[in-house]
């Protein structure tokens, strides 16, 4: 079964020089059918199950998952990788974006390692190796990502970008490591920014592309639980104090361009760095005797709840919002 798997990346990957630079897809596959190999040696070689029928629920699992993690990866390349593709190379983006990029990896690594985790461990499959399933699998899908990446005309593999999926897999697994999952949460919000029909291309033409792309409207939150943090039950279980970053005025990633791809003059934005401070609420722990109620809050847990706050910007007084999101 591996030898015929092995052929088949072999015969999607050899092409001729010319071919190469162009057949942005065949790489991709390539790339996806590797993970799946890689995964499938992670279940044959994993600790003992409890019985062979265990063993086989496993392997049926997370090879689905995998599956699922691929068709993702398709569906990711075509909001994304949408241009005329290239050889792999790789450019150094850390100064972009306000650095608001580097947040978005960091967190997203960091949830799909706690998510998938639990998924995991709530098919059956016990909790340690439930993790290490997970931290494999979010390694291979974020690093694929970066990939994609490289093979893009107008992107490229960033190192950068790998350094903070990867410190997200480990702060996730630290904080598991010590028992800490109740103290502190990272979490996602975004608000229509108003500034995608300047630069659709790049900012995103449809409300899922705009999710994605659009910085100017993303804030990345890091929610700590009041209980657990100061181990007083004057706060109830579910009430969290969130700080939050995000940035405005983003037209371009180092810089804010005089004129938009179809010619036309853009407005002069100031780029600036925002600041949140904001009330929460763990999803997770709203319901703990409901454990089904539970287990679906806990998969959206990573979405902020708009809730009063106060944000801080570069340059500006600080300002009030009944709905700090």
């Amino acid at each position: 079964m591996q030898t015929h798997v092995i052929r088949l990346i072999q015969n999607y990957t050899y092409k001729s020089p010319e071919q190469k630079s162009g057949d942005f897809f065949s790489k991709y596959l390539a790339g996806c059918l590797t993970g799946l190999l890689l995964l499938t040696f992670s279940t044959a070689f994993a600790q003992p199950a409890d019985s062979l029928q265990q063993r086989r629920k496993e392997r049926v699992v997370v090879i689905s998952e995998s599956a699922i993690g691929a068709a993702s990866l398709g569906m990711l390349a075509s909001a994304w990788y949408n241009q005329s593709p290239r050889n792999f190379h790789a450019f150094n983006d850390a100064d972009e974006w306000l650095q608001i990029d580097k947040v978005g990896h960091f967190t997203t690594s960091y949830q799909i390692v706690r998510i998938n985790s639990q998924l995991l461990n709530w098919f059956g499959i016990p909790e340690k190796r439930a993790l290490n399933y997970s931290l494999a699998q979010t390694l291979i899908y974020m690093t694929s990502v970066e990939v994609l990446d490289g093979f893009s005309a107008t992107y490229g593999a960033s190192f950068s970008d790998l350094a903070a999926n990867t410190s997200g897999v480990l702060v996730y697994w630290l904080q598991h490591r010590y028992h800490l999952e109740d103290a502190f949460n990272l979490k996602f919000s975004y608000r229509s920014s108003g500034l995608t029909g300047y630069r659709p291309e790049l900012l995103g033409a449809s409300p899922a592309e705009r999710w994605l792309k659009d910085y100017n409207g993303q804030t990345y939150w890091l929610s700590l639980n009041l209980q657990t943090l100061t181990g007083s039950n004057a706060f109830p279980a579910w009430l969290n104090l969130a700080m939050g970053y995000g940035g405005t005025g983003m037209l371009g990633g180092k810089a804010n361009p005089v004129f938009n791809e179809e010619g036309l003059r853009l407005p002069v934005l100031e780029r600036r760095r925002e600041w949140a401070l904001s009330l929460d609420i763990s999803t997770d722990r709203l319901f703990p005797a409901k454990k089904g109620v539970n287990r679906a809050f806990r998969l959206v847990s990573f979405l902020k709840i708009p809730l009063p706050g106060v944000v801080f910007a570069d340059g500006q007084r600080p300002q009030w919002k009944l709905f700090a999101y």
